[in-house]
């Protein structure tokens, strides 16, 4: 296949990569945090993946840290685990150290969607005594005459907090020209110029999307005024009102859950959930994308994937709708109302993102997990679009994504042989244009 071709390619087809190390320096050598540009995003900024999906933790108070904490404590000694230099948000304030905050910025700009995936949690027992929804929802149970109760006020805020300094330390002015030379001198190559040129001079949010997936956050309510409601409904939710415009689910079980969640959070905030990252590690049953899609289809009627009719409805309508703010007449008005056109609320064009994982040196397959070579890849993306009896199946699937990071690494493979054999799977079975 030529450049030219894989270019077009890539086009079409989003591709994403899970980095679940990429900033935990226990792995890694004893200059990672000095020389982070050299090591993990320089491979990130060379490679083909149109998504990165970093890793990051949430602990029992709330606070936030880079990679997979949960792992930490169970960290050899010799890979003197510094829990200082992946804190991102600590007792309600930035702490990150700044070469993460320059990686972070230097994907963006070298043309990545970055998100973060919340992969490790508290136990699920902890989540009541530590999370609020937004403002104004609390537990049943919140005693605001009581400051030293679990439910206290402070302790009930901190997930709250935490995701809103996130947020807002992560909305950065758009760099002065000096800054973004530095990063080409740095990272060398090209920056992303589409995207230079669309945002120069506005604020640039550099984490596009929080992924949910974390099992423990499954088959957990909230209690609110209002009823219990999912966990993960209810911490979308307050992302929501702080501002982050998408969540995804990594999801690998319990579809109707999951579904339940996408279609009360759809109904109330159209798009804001972007995706779902379904894990395929195991093939089959309830990881298989043909069994989610129908699931979708028989909870949330109006699934549909016309991405271009919806685009030529809302044109039409607006057209419309200048027509009826201009007319006086009441009955010309009333016939123009009549004309518009129901534009269904869910457009499932590559909502579904398969999710597979790469070779790892030295692992076996098991029950539950599938370590998949290029080839293999290929073959899996090809059998999952022709594995439908639907005719618009190969709509709902636009891309996919390769867990994980550190596998490839130690595996005989390389990041771009598994990009393009995700590309080259979907393109094998996808109707030509």
């Amino acid at each position: 296949m030529t450049e030219e071709a894989i270019s077009t390619q890539h086009k079409k087809v989003t591709t994403g990569i899970y980095v679940h190390k990429a900033f935990n320096p226990f792995d890694m050598d004893a200059n990672f945090l000095k020389d982070i540009h050299k090591t993990t995003v320089q491979d990130l900024i060379n490679s083909d993946y149109s998504d990165v999906y970093i890793s990051i933790s949430v602990d029992s108070s709330g606070n936030i840290f880079c990679g997979m904490r949960m792992s930490w404590k169970q960290a050899p000694k010799r890979w003197k685990v510094d829990e200082y230099s992946t804190r991102i948000v600590y007792d309600g304030q930035w702490k990150a150290v700044p070469e993460i905050l320059y990686a972070l910025k230097a994907l963006k700009f070298y043309g990545k969607n970055v998100n973060f995936c919340i992969y490790d949690v508290p136990p699920q027992d902890s989540w009541a005594s530590i999370f609020v929804n937004g403002t104004d929802e609390y537990l049943k149970n919140y005693d605001p005459e009581s400051s030293t109760n679990e439910h206290s006020p402070k302790k009930l805020n901190n997930v709250y907090t935490s995701f809103k300094v996130l947020k807002e330390t992560l909305t950065i002015q758009f760099p002065t020209e000096q800054e973004l030379e530095d990063l080409r001198k740095d990272f060398g190559g090209k920056l992303d110029q589409q995207f230079i040129q669309d945002n120069r001079g506005k604020e640039v949010t550099l984490v596009d999307c929080i992924d949910f997936g974390n099992d423990n956050m499954i088959g957990r309510y909230f209690y609110t005024n209002r009823g219990q409601i999912p966990l993960i409904e209810a911490f979308a939710r307050m992302l929501e009102k702080i501002g982050y415009k998408h969540v995804s689910f990594f999801a690998s079980c319990h579809p109707e859950w999951w579904i339940w969640c996408l279609k009360t959070l759809h109904r109330d905030f159209p798009g804001f959930v972007k995706a779902i990252n379904l894990r395929c590690h195991g093939y089959g049953g309830i990881s298989d994308p043909a069994a989610w899609i129908e699931k979708i289809k028989q909870m949330i009627p109006d699934f549909h994937v016309n991405l271009e009719q919806t685009k030529i409805d809302l044109a039409f309508n607006a057209k419309i709708n200048t027509e009826i703010i201009a007319t006086q007449d009441p009955d010309k008005k009333a016939e123009l109302t009549n004309k518009l056109k129901d534009i269904p609320k869910f457009d499932a064009t590559g909502f579904l993102v398969p999710n597979v994982m790469a070779s790892n040196d030295g692992y076996k397959d098991t029950e539950t997990h599938k370590f998949m070579e290029p080839p293999e890849v290929f073959f899996a993306y090809m059998t999952f679009m022709n594995d439908s009896k639907s005719e618009d199946f190969t709509k709902y699937i636009t891309g996919g994504s390769i867990f994980i990071y550190h596998y490839i690494k130690n595996c005989d493979f390389t990041l771009n042989e598994y990009c393009d054999a995700i590309i080259d799977g979907i393109d094998a079975a996808a109707p030509k244009l």
